[in-house]
């Protein structure tokens, strides 16, 4: 805000030493017209970052589970938090930005690549992951902002933060569900220990914060 108030001030001064030269209407209208210009990138630069902060939060609105069905393809990992004090106490946008970037370095060592991974939601509240060519089923249901995802094999399941942005999807969790999920749909299962510390090392020392899978919707559900 300062800074925009100095450049308001700067350009009002500009302004007035060609004062002499312009009519007093001309003058008053471009002042109005340069006001107007920063104001509306100030007011541009707020939302944009209104827009990332909010991308980073929780969901709380429910999730309608027509929204859900069909496949989605895996993208990218993600950091999300309980609210905005905690993503302030981390850093902001920026910092977490660079934990993203340290999660997908962790992640690709699983197998979990963009493109690599679908997660396919069917309408009779069955499902599967597919990665590296092997399906693992698992039965879905949603609860306000909540996805369950249990495995029969294991009978293990991932409580998970859903939110639809558009055609994406995130999925967020706490750790030890990321790693049951690794650890049940990956085959590189003797990576899990060093994956599980890495992860842990990643998120130990920030309460409300979680770690996410992004997906892209692919295909609609089959009926």
């Amino acid at each position: 805000m300062r800074k925009f108030r100095s450049i308001a001030i700067m350009s009002i001064l500009a302004l007035c030493c060609n004062a002499q030269s312009v009519s007093a209407q001309s003058f008053l209208d471009k002042l109005g017209s340069t006001l107007s210009s920063l104001s509306g990138k100030q007011e541009n630069s707020t939302v944009s970052k209104i827009t990332d902060i909010a991308s980073q939060l929780l969901g709380t609105g429910a999730v309608n589970a027509n929204s859900l069905q069909g496949t989605w393809s895996y993208e990218k990992p993600c950091i999300a938090f309980e609210s905005e004090n905690v993503l302030a106490s981390l850093g902001g946008v920026a910092a977490s930005t660079k934990l993203e970037n340290s999660l997908n370095n962790i992640l690709n060592k699983v197998g979990f690549s963009s493109g690599k991974i679908d997660l396919t939601l069917n309408a009779d509240s069955t499902g599967c992951i597919t990665l590296g060519g092997k399906n693992t089923e698992f039965k879905w249901s949603i609860k306000e902002s909540d996805l369950a995802l249990t495995f029969p094999l294991t009978q293990k399941t991932v409580l998970m933060n859903a939110k639809i942005s558009g055609g994406s999807l995130r999925l967020a969790m706490n750790a030890d569900k990321l790693l049951t999920i690794i650890n049940t749909v990956s085959e590189k299962a003797s990576s899990i220990n060093s994956t599980a510390s890495s992860i842990n090392a990643l998120i130990k020392n920030v309460k409300g914060m979680y770690v996410g899978l992004k997906f892209t919707k692919k295909t609609k559900s089959k009926e």
